[in-house]
């Protein structure tokens, strides 16, 4: 049997967007005491974010044979570039977070970044909001960086 993370994660691979497995999650890691991977799920909630499955011949406008099928995408809110590719803006993160989120391709880019699991997904999301704290500064009515 898997452990508590473990199993949220598993079910999170079925249902990305899942509120009510990612509220779990984020109590367990309240729990835990790691209050800003809690926040930053908490955070994802409720502006109903969470990674896109990329699957090839799903009608993107933009594909490439070197993108991962099965894979979750993390992409840009940038308003000049990206927008038009097909993804849904649920998938879409404030610039400032990421800019920060890791990623596995060996070049910079433009518009997504991808991972092979739920997992990978949320904790390079949970990673680069602690960066950021993007709700930390809306409360202070600032410009996310």
């Amino acid at each position: 049997m898997p452990d508590a993370p473990t199993a949220f994660y598993l079910a999170l691979e079925d249902e990305p967007h899942d509120a009510v497995t990612l509220q779990a999650l984020a109590d367990w890691y309240d729990d835990q005491g790691d209050a800003d991977a809690a926040a930053c799920l908490r955070w994802a909630v409720r502006r109903g974010l969470g990674p896109y499955r990329y699957r090839k011949g799903a009608g993107l406008t933009i594909a490439s044979e070197g993108w991962h099928d099965g894979w979750l995408w993390w992409a840009t809110d940038d308003p000049d570039f990206g927008r038009d590719w097909g993804h849904p803006p649920s998938c879409r993160l404030p610039s400032a977070v990421w800019k920060r989120l890791r990623h596995t391709f060996g070049y910079p880019p433009a518009v997504f970044k991808e991972y092979p699991t739920s997992r990978e997904a949320y904790e390079a999301l949970i990673d680069a909001w602690a960066r950021v704290r993007p709700d930390a500064l809306e409360a202070a009515g600032r410009e996310r960086p």
